[in-house]
């Protein structure tokens, strides 16, 4: 008789496991929680990077990390604690501003040998304005550098920032349809300068071809009266657009074997 008990606290966990949860709404900048049997993922959300790190504990205890992003958008678990384990994956979906993002789960956890499978919509989120995608920093000279950011757009907008000790010098948003901008004065900031004609160029990535931010022109600095430069201050690989997680396969959890 004192076994009725435990089975029947068996019974509970793996049906409220298995019972289609409802959605976990994330605000960009937040830290929340979602919590499956002895499994909880904290899911934090950044307010300006395209980017949501998710931490793994077991039976209270963090064993797993990871950041994704829309070029690195999944993770794979294969988590052990004890006699607690969680194995599968976490697939993070990336809209644009003002579309549904989402992180959806297709795992098992396993604690003291019993099994619960796991597929479903684990939490959702929008972006209210762009966020950064891919960010890289070149050096021009040695006081000069340009500060590139690839935004999570449809159009592939990218921000360009020349500074010079944290000071900036010059601001250009280049995107489809506005993909070439000219120069045409120069821009001078004590000893560094940037000579009039710099041309700048966007190739949005595509299927079949890479992203990339050409540019060419003459710069100068302390040491350095001039420096030409001609080539990528950034390349990136083609990230297809998301159908919405309205959409999504996987709406729901099962308690069935994701794979039957």
């Amino acid at each position: 008789m004192r076994l009725l008990p435990l089975l029947l606290l068996f019974a509970c966990w793996g049906a409220t496991f298995a019972q289609p949860a409802g959605r976990l709404t994330i605000e960009p900048g937040e830290t929340v929680e979602r919590a499956f049997g002895p499994v909880t993922f904290l899911i934090h959300v950044s307010e300006k990077l395209a980017q949501i790190r998710v931490e793994v504990e077991l039976s209270g205890r963090l064993i797993g990390e990871h950041n994704l992003a829309p070029s690195d958008d999944t993770f794979r678990m294969d988590l052990l604690e004890g006699g607690t384990a969680v194995r599968g994956t976490l697939l993070a979906k990336f809209g644009y501003p003002q579309q549904n993002s989402s992180l959806s789960g297709d795992f098992t956890v396993t604690d003291g040998g019993r099994q619960v499978p796991f597929r479903g919509e684990i939490a959702t989120w929008e972006w209210p304005v762009p966020v950064v995608s891919s960010h890289w920093n070149v050096w021009l000279t040695p006081e000069l550098n340009a500060e590139v950011d690839l935004m999570r757009t449809a159009s592939q907008n990218v921000e360009i920032q020349f500074m010079t000790a944290g000071q900036i010098i010059l601001s250009v948003t280049l995107s489809q349809g506005a993909n070439r901008a000219v120069a045409t004065q120069g821009y001078e900031v004590a000893t560094v300068r940037i000579r009039p004609g710099m041309v700048m160029r966007l190739q949005p990535a595509t299927p079949v071809q890479n992203g990339e931010v050409f540019l060419r022109g003459v710069f100068s600095s302390s040491n350095h009266p001039r420096v030409k430069f001609k080539g990528a201050l950034a390349t990136w690989h083609y990230v297809p657009p998301v159908v919405s997680a309205e959409n999504s396969t996987g709406a729901n959890s099962t308690g069935k074997d994701p794979q039957k």
